[in-house]
């Protein structure tokens, strides 16, 4: 089974969302077919068999969906497979529409009808609609925010010293010097990316 890493809103597997078609076909190489995933596709969609690549109309990647033998990790957690339980404790903001479960504020969207997954989805910032939306929203990105301030802060410490971090990070897992960096410079990028939302939509 293939092991995927994943930075939501960034990167999947080391593409970044807005790379070039020809450009991922080159990373991937493994066989694909096109199709139209439905009536209201601006692009057609490559097709490899256990995921699917989407595209806008100039052929920039926006999002994939994943279905089976690979294993998904977010943070240093495997999401896929697994439960819809497990997922919640590390992607926020999950919201019920029609069956599937999505977050707007960090664009991944799960099936799991029997509370397992079956696919998920990763795509660039905007690709689902908001379900969250005014003052609700707001209080939710502030929340968000101050809790990965307080994480990184936790993990700067970890960093500044080998014998309590290095070794389990503070919360009992074994993580190298290397993922405590990975994951504060991830915390970091979303962090600008929820104070340009408060700022462009709530001016703060």
């Amino acid at each position: 089974m293939e092991r995927w890493i994943v930075e939501p809103l960034k990167s999947v597997n080391g593409i970044e969302f807005g790379t070039k078609r020809e450009i991922v076909r080159e990373k991937i190489k493994k066989d694909y077919k096109e199709f139209k995933k439905n009536k209201f596709s601006k692009n057609t969609t490559d097709d490899y068999g256990t995921f699917h690549m989407f595209y806008n109309e100039k052929n920039s990647l926006i999002a994939v969906e994943i279905f089976r033998d690979i294993e998904v990790v977010v943070k240093n957690e495997i999401v896929f497979p697994g439960s819809l339980d497990k997922i919640k404790t590390i992607i926020p903001f999950l919201e019920k529409d029609d069956g599937c479960y999505c977050c707007s504020i960090f664009s991944v969207g799960v099936t799991a009808p029997e509370g397992m997954i079956e696919s998920i989805v990763f795509g660039e910032q905007g690709y689902y609609p908001k379900y969250i939306k005014g003052v609700e929203e707001k209080n939710k990105l502030l929340e968000y925010k101050n809790f990965l301030v307080k994480q990184n802060s936790d993990l700067e410490y970890c960093l500044k010293n080998p014998s309590y971090g290095i070794i389990n990070r503070g919360d009992g897992k074994k993580y190298a010097a290397g993922d405590i960096s990975r994951d504060m410079e991830y915390n970091n990028y979303i962090i600008q990316i929820i104070e340009r939302q408060l700022k462009d939509e709530f001016n703060l």
